[in-house]
């Protein structure tokens, strides 16, 4: 049923583009008694006055009745010639008014029947290895595919649902491609769950991936709560906030609640606060952290940060 009525809508579009282009050539050229200071034998007619107006007779300007107005059909039950006066009927008429309806049909069956602009590749963008492999799987259709018929909103939610990205789109690039971008999640920190693996984290405190190990680089956190998604936030915020190189050496960050936050850089305890201001907090430990003898920092009050040393002394820098 969708078929037939793609072919109708496309036949009738198409006879009436054909009915007012031939109304275009018939009205827009007008001869001229002698050529111009151009050579020209023909003008042109002002647009408003070729679309205006019903269609007529251009030998004897009688309006054309609606009934006596149907593409290819009329011409032929009028065997050529106006009803009115008999004037001739110039074939184009009908040759014009037909072959648009049958571009117009060549052009959806190209389109949505045939493999000239099928699917022949699926390509991945934003992200490589395994992953792209995954998103190519979730993606295949069949090859030969028709690009009009390809389902993109499928194929971003099927992507998405994996988990580890956090924006698909999907485009089709013609003749025969379907290119999937995709925005990965990025890793902020892993923390335990129950099972005896570990959660991966993303920046904005989303949980997105089960495995058995943190990756390289992301720091394993202790959450009193890990379902409280202000407390997965605030870890968030201050691993964002660390440099690479202090990240790379986080050996425990324990977050008790959103503003009770601690954090082991290297052999430094770093009593943290809350996750406020982390981008300066994090630029003070990576100063006070290279003092000799520091092994205790207190940025809670980033203006007045407290240092303690092996001694147990602590001082204000």
């Amino acid at each position: 049923m969708e078929t037939v009525m793609l072919i109708v809508m496309a036949t009738l579009f198409g006879l009436a583009i054909g009915s007012f282009s031939c109304v275009v050539i018939d009205r827009l050229p007008v001869p001229l008694d002698e050529p111009n200071e151009f050579g020209e034998r023909f003008t042109m007619r002002p647009w408003a006055e070729v679309a205006g107006g019903r269609s007529r007779c251009s030998a004897c300007g009688t309006d054309v009745p609606a009934h006596l107005n149907v593409p290819v059909f009329a011409w032929l039950f009028l065997r050529g010639r106006c009803k009115n006066c008999g004037a001739s009927i110039g074939a184009f008429h009908p040759m014009v008014e037909a072959s648009i309806p049958l571009l117009w049909l060549g052009l959806a069956w190209a389109l949505v029947w045939s493999p000239l602009v099928g699917v022949r590749e699926v390509a991945v963008a934003g992200v490589s290895g395994e992953d792209r492999e995954r998103i190519i799987q979730i993606g295949a259709v069949a090859k030969g595919l028709p690009l009009v018929k390809v389902d993109t909103d499928r194929i971003a939610d099927d992507v998405i649902s994996l988990g580890t990205v956090s924006r698909v789109d999907v485009e089709r690039h013609w003749p025969a491609t379907i290119v999937i971008r995709v925005k990965p999640r990025a890793a902020a920190f892993a923390m335990g769950n129950a099972q005896g693996g570990v959660q991966v984290v993303d920046a904005e405190g989303l949980p997105f991936w089960m495995t058995d190990r943190p990756p390289p680089g992301v720091p394993l956190a202790s959450l009193e709560d890990s379902e409280d998604p202000a407390q997965r936030v605030a870890a968030a915020t201050v691993v964002r906030a660390l440099s690479a190189a202090q990240r790379a050496r986080v050996r425990d960050l324990r977050v008790a609640a959103p503003d009770r936050i601690t954090v082991n850089i290297g052999d430094v305890v770093v009593t943290w606060g809350s996750a406020e201001r982390s981008d300066v907090k994090a630029k003070i430990v990576e100063v006070l952290a290279r003092r000799q003898g520091v092994t205790t920092i207190n940025v809670v009050v980033p203006e007045s940060p407290v240092t303690g040393g092996r001694a147990g002394s602590a001082t204000k820098p």
